[in-house]
């Protein structure tokens, strides 16, 4: 089936080159002609060639990049793994313990007040549990993969 693709690929440009040699041959060998009836005569010499242009083509497009394109597609989907998209401040939160405290918090923060404003914003999309006065609880292990609500 990938040999097939490949193939495809390949096939995309092929039409165009035969048609690019072989028109010349024709035009060069019916010019005459052309002059006295106005019709040009394609034989099946002129068809042989063109399919062998075309063969000759898909062939070396196979050995010199075949190979190549095979080995790139493979590794495509080698990579093809999800890509794991996470903020900073998921990943700031994946290194909180599962208890915290406001000064573990604050680290990240210029200003108690920003910090404990995004602390109730947590609270209030049931992230965390305040457990003290100035300590919280996990209630969620990681959020890269959560849309937390800030309004």
């Amino acid at each position: 089936m990938e040999d097939d693709e490949l193939l495809d690929y390949f096939r995309k440009r092929v039409p165009l080159y035969m048609m690019r040699y072989t028109i010349p041959r024709v035009i060069m060998r019916e010019h005459a002609n052309y002059r006295k009836t106005g019709k040009w005569n394609i034989e099946q010499s002129d068809l042989d060639f063109a399919a062998l242009i075309g063969d000759w083509l898909i062939y070396i497009q196979m050995y010199l990049f075949g190979s190549k394109l095979e080995a790139s597609k493979e590794k495509q989907l080698e990579d093809m793994r999800p890509r794991q998209r996470r903020s900073k401040f998921a990943a700031f939160y994946d290194t909180l313990g599962d208890t915290f405290t406001l000064k573990e918090f604050l680290v990240h923060y210029n200003s108690e007040n920003s910090a404990k404003t995004v602390l109730r914003r947590l609270q209030k999309n049931n992230f965390i549990e305040k457990t003290e006065s100035d300590a919280w609880r996990k209630k969620v292990d990681s959020i890269a993969d959560i849309i937390i609500k800030w309004h």
